[in-house]
């Protein structure tokens, strides 16, 4: 059974986006994050629709290699959806590495540091589009930052700055190095279990 370091976390993501008439444009999504000590995960996301929330759960058993998704909210119907992970000849193909445009990029390591009480490693990457790959008219240089914990396999922190879609920041908060109650794993009682390919 593959043992890992459990938790439980929150993540939170924020973008930034200034319009070219100074406006800035700013949201703020959150997931619930969990993992158990033998690899099973947990995401819960929240968003807004009409005024309501809607809750999307996904677990993905390791073990088993099992997905598991359901929604909570806006009259959603009471169905689990299971999905069995089998890469198949087409998926494989479709994998394959396909030709792209060469971006000057270039990588940096970071000194580490402690984030939420977890030691990270960090690095920095700068890809640059030359003028006129993709209409404009000078070059487009993207930073992205990550911070990662070895020890849990979690990167804790990801900043990415593009000047065509604003500042993103994503950043875990409210880590608890312990074992999750088992009940996150479980779809919900109730609710009809619908297997996507038996």
């Amino acid at each position: 059974v593959r043992q890992v370091q459990p938790y439980t976390a929150k993540q939170e993501t924020t973008r930034v986006q200034t319009l070219p008439d100074g406006t800035t444009v700013k949201t703020v999504e959150e997931i619930s994050l969990a993992r158990d000590a033998q690899g099973r995960t947990r995401r819960e996301t929240v968003r807004t629709q009409n005024g309501d929330p809607i809750h999307f759960f996904e677990i993905f058993d390791y073990v088993t290699q099992t997905r598991y998704t359901w929604n909570v909210g806006a009259n959603y119907p009471q169905v689990v959806t299971v999905y069995h992970v089998r890469p198949s000849p087409q998926a494989q193909a479709a994998a394959a590495p396909q030709p792209q445009r060469y971006y000057p990029y270039r990588s940096e390591s970071l000194p580490p540091q402690t984030i939420d009480g977890v030691y990270v490693e960090g690095s920095r990457s700068t890809r640059t589009t030359p003028a006129g790959y993709v209409g404009n008219d000078r070059d487009l240089v993207t930073t992205t930052e990550t911070w990662y914990s070895q020890n849990l396999g979690l990167q804790l922190r990801l900043i990415s700055d593009d000047p065509r879609s604003g500042k993103s920041t994503t950043e875990v908060t409210d880590l608890k190095q312990a074992d999750p109650d088992p009940s996150l794993f479980q779809p919900p009682a109730g609710y009809q279990l619908k297997d996507s390919n038996p």
